[in-house]
């Protein structure tokens, strides 16, 4: 498997990590959430939804480790935010690989 590793790039092992980072289902939805609702959302929107809180605290904490999320506070209120700059990175990086012809 050394002919591999000598074959990836730092966009492969960036895209594989981001794909990783929004691979699981209640990720996507905490993504759509934050962005469906202006790319700003309050904590306690997320626990009105069908997950439990403790799954929401988690997924949202490894998204933030990951630079996906945001947190700011405003008025006392945590507030989420996808990073947009990531995001365009990685949608041209997929849109590259998807796209790419021989």
């Amino acid at each position: 498997m050394n002919f591999l590793k000598a074959d990836l790039d730092e966009t492969d092992v960036q895209v594989s990590q981001f794909a990783r980072a929004i691979a699981l289902p209640v990720r996507v939805f905490i993504i759509r959430m934050i962005i469906e609702n202006g790319n700003a959302i309050n904590k306690k929107t997320f626990y009105t939804n069908t997950y439990k809180a403790r799954t929401i605290d988690k997924h949202i904490l490894e998204l933030k480790s990951l630079g996906i999320i945001k947190v700011d506070t405003k008025e006392a209120q945590v507030i989420y935010c996808i990073d947009k700059k990531l995001f365009d990175r990685m949608s041209v990086k997929f849109n590259t690989l998807l796209n790419h012809k021989k």
